[in-house]
């Protein structure tokens, strides 16, 4: 026992090392608008989310599991801004080190160490790894039954199906797509016992069934979300590059624009080595992950419904093989170009976090924690807010509420301060005026249409404005505009304006 702790002590020193490196790196990386609504959403009592998914309505686009504990988690720190994303963290890092005991069975130590080393350096998991949101609690799930399954495969017995089975339902309260998944790992089983095809039929044929009633309360949302959510309006040519961009970012991260050639070019024809080298030298079981983890992603593309922060659970079938491939490979030619395209990827990646210049998605450094606190301090001089943006408001109230306030619960749920307005709430409701109003704009877009525009052209026209700033630039909205111009995008992700108006400004003008 004390030998195989000491074996493992480098293992768990670099995930200690990557679990302090995300927490203070927490500052760096905005919390953008899905965590917002997934940590307001998280705020409502718990027979009240149970209760929207039990009619079929649901809340977001995942089952409530994440939700209620979430919940319970926000209730024991009283939603203390540090302690939001430290179970996303925490998850991140069960779930690399469960990937890592998959590798041993599958391939040996050393190959649960490169599963680890790849995981810990993964500009993708650097950003999506520590979300106060569903993505890592999902990944330590798929990677937990991945190390259940594979045992349960290797020496079945009664003890270790109840595990498989109780985190396949885990995954599937979690993850609607979830079911995408358990598909997969039951063509594996039937390929594994192809020479028991009978008993390999009676046991996926039970299996389903009590965990098909097991989910009987959710099979309202699952087919509401079925109906509404897979939909997609754009060119068959258009799907195939969403996909890809998204495939793109699973590996490099958003860090890193692939329209930024100097970079994009090497990325992709790093990824694409990779994942091809992979594919040749793998083992069979590592080579039927690595196809299972391909197909959903191609599953999600036709589907419409591929989007970076989904990729996370998926990417568990991606890190395994990569890494289980490199540790297998003697040295030679396939060797080096496998090290080599996971050294370019992560890199490339890196460069990117580090220089901040080339994001895809401006979101993740978008400067609203200091946009917030200047509003914050315009609120406590008297002056009205209005806003768009939900980040901007999550930011306003943690600035504005201090930490042992018990009103912040309650403006959480409803993502609004004290003197605070969304834009569309303050025209609905006949554009209330102070002697100082401060307007805060953000993506999305468009720029020219919606409350928040008419906001802006009714306070032109009235009050003076004393300040205009506009931050966090998009390079890419040009690109964006002339190829998805349903992302209505804008140049600049941030608009503040500050105007001065009198009293009699609310008057029409004449």
């Amino acid at each position: 026992m004390h030998q195989t702790f000491r074996r493992r002590t480098p293992e768990f020193l670099l995930l200690a090392a990557l679990g302090v490196m995300l927490f203070i790196t927490n500052r760096w990386i905005t919390i953008f608008y899905d965590e917002v609504f997934i940590i307001r959403a998280a705020t409502e009592p718990v027979s009240q989310i149970l209760h929207k998914f039990w009619v079929g309505e649901g809340i977001h686009e995942h089952p409530p599991l994440f939700d209620v504990l979430f919940h319970f988690w926000l209730r024991l720190t009283g939603a203390s801004f540090v302690a939001l994303r430290l179970p996303g963290i925490a998850f991140y890092l069960f779930g690399l080190w469960m990937l890592s005991r998959t590798a041993v069975e599958l391939g040996g130590t050393r190959s649960a160490r490169a599963v680890l080393w790849i995981g810990a350096l993964w500009p993708y998991g650097y950003h999506y790894g520590r979300m106060a949101a569903w993505y890592s609690f999902c990944f330590a799930i798929v990677a937990w039954l991945t190390y259940s399954y594979i045992r349960l495969v290797q020496k079945p017995s009664v003890g270790r199906w109840c595990a498989t089975f109780f985190l396949a339902a885990a995954l599937v309260y979690t993850n609607y797509f979830g079911w995408a998944m358990l598909a997969c790992l039951a063509i594996d089983f039937a390929i594994r016992e192809r020479a028991n095809w009978r008993r390999a039929a009676v046991i996926l044929i039970t299996s389903g069934s009590l965990l098909a009633l097991a989910y009987l309360p959710l099979w309202r949302s699952f087919f509401h979300e079925l109906g509404f959510g897979i939909a997609s309006d754009n060119s068959p040519a258009t799907t195939v590059l969403l996909g890809g961009f998204e495939i793109y970012n699973l590996f490099v991260s958003e860090s890193v624009a692939p329209w930024f050639l100097a970079l994009g070019i090497p990325a992709c024809l790093c990824i694409a080595a990779c994942l091809l080298v992979t594919f040749k030298c793998s083992s069979p079981p590592a080579r039927r992950f690595l196809i299972y983890g391909a197909a959903l992603l191609v599953l999600m593309t036709l589907a419409g419904i591929i989007n970076a922060k989904r990729l996370l659970p998926i990417a568990a079938w991606l890190l395994l093989p990569i890494g289980l491939t490199l540790e297998s490979l003697r040295p030679g030619r396939d060797r080096i170009i496998l090290s080599t395209s996971i050294v370019g990827i992560l890199l490339i990646g890196w460069y990117g976090i580090f220089n901040r210049t080339h994001y895809s998605a401006p979101r993740f450094i978008e400067p609203w924690q200091q946009v917030g606190a200047d509003a914050a301090n315009h609120s406590r001089a008297g002056a009205l807010i209005i806003g768009n943006n939900p980040s901007f408001f999550f930011y306003l109230i943690y600035a504005l509420v201090p930490s042992e306030s018990p009103g912040r619960w309650q403006m959480l749920q409803n993502l609004s301060a004290p003197g605070a307005f969304d834009a569309q709430d303050w025209m609905g409701r006949g554009q209330p005026l102070r002697s100082e109003v401060f307007l805060v704009r953000g993506a999305p877009g468009p720029l020219e249409e919606g409350a928040p525009w008419d906001a802006e052209q009714w306070l032109d026209k009235r009050c003076r404005l004393i300040e205009f700033h506009q931050m966090a630039p998009d390079p890419a909205s040009t690109l964006k505009a002339k190829f998805m111009p349903e992302s209505e995008q804008l140049p600049w992700r941030i608009r503040v304006r500050q105007y001065s108006c009198s009293m009699d400004a609310q008057l029409p003008s004449r």
